[in-house]
């Protein structure tokens, strides 16, 4: 993968620089490498693509920005600047997951509670942005509705496990999707895996357009 951080065109901040990073896997008494030198940078209002095989480390890159890796891999060397400073670990981090930082897998199903309904999950979400309780449905049907969803309220009704893959990933997008009342500087980046694919093709690009206004601007 090439760096695009040399590009004379962004002389701003960039939201997040990612530089000769580095994941190894420990493996019994050897430590295998797994991703090598990667380096990109994303500035306000960008997306970026990374493309490769399956097993490359595309979601290894993605979980070492929000410290997620597995257990026995680790971020060996490089570095990661948000807003043009380190990214924080441990607690802090953790606070800004979903935030300032969200991530879309591949299968819905990962980001779903199996024993919760998806009125509640919803619902958890919503109450976080301090929306009153009596607005929450309303809310929530409207979001699903941006997805692609004819019949919210049965939707919130259900379990994950009552969802196709593609009806989970669309209920992770809508969760995802809070950006009409978020303050200008807290969603700024939102990472997926395929993340419009299961959207029917009417709703991809205004879904798109609403997760790239989520770029906010840098507040040092």
């Amino acid at each position: 993968m090439q760096s695009n951080t040399g590009s004379e065109e962004h002389l701003e901040t960039p939201i997040l620089q990612y530089a000769g990073g580095v994941i190894a896997a420990k493996l019994d008494r050897t430590e295998k490498e797994l991703v090598h030198g990667v380096s990109f940078h994303i500035s306000r209002g960008e997306s970026l693509a990374l493309i490769g095989e399956t097993g490359s480390g595309k979601t290894l890159i993605a979980q070492s920005v929000m410290g997620v890796l597995p257990g026995n891999v680790r971020l060996v060397s490089g570095e990661v600047l948000f807003c043009g400073k380190a990214l924080p670990k441990g607690k802090k981090l953790r606070s800004m997951l979903g935030r300032e930082i969200v991530y879309i897998p591949q299968n819905g199903h990962e980001f779903l509670d199996p024993s919760r309904s998806i009125r509640r999950q919803m619902f958890d979400s919503i109450a976080k942005l301090g929306i009153a309780a009596p607005l929450r449905e309303a809310f929530a049907r409207e979001k699903l509705t941006q997805v692609g969803f004819t019949q919210p309220e049965a939707i919130l009704d259900r379990y994950a496990f009552q969802l196709s893959g593609g009806m989970a990933h669309r209920v992770t997008i809508a969760r995802s999707d809070l950006r009409h009342i978020r303050k200008k500087r807290d969603r700024k980046i939102h990472a997926g895996q395929g993340p419009l694919r299961h959207l029917p093709a009417g709703r991809r690009a205004d879904s798109a357009g609403r997760s790239m206004s989520c770029f906010a601007e840098c507040t040092l």
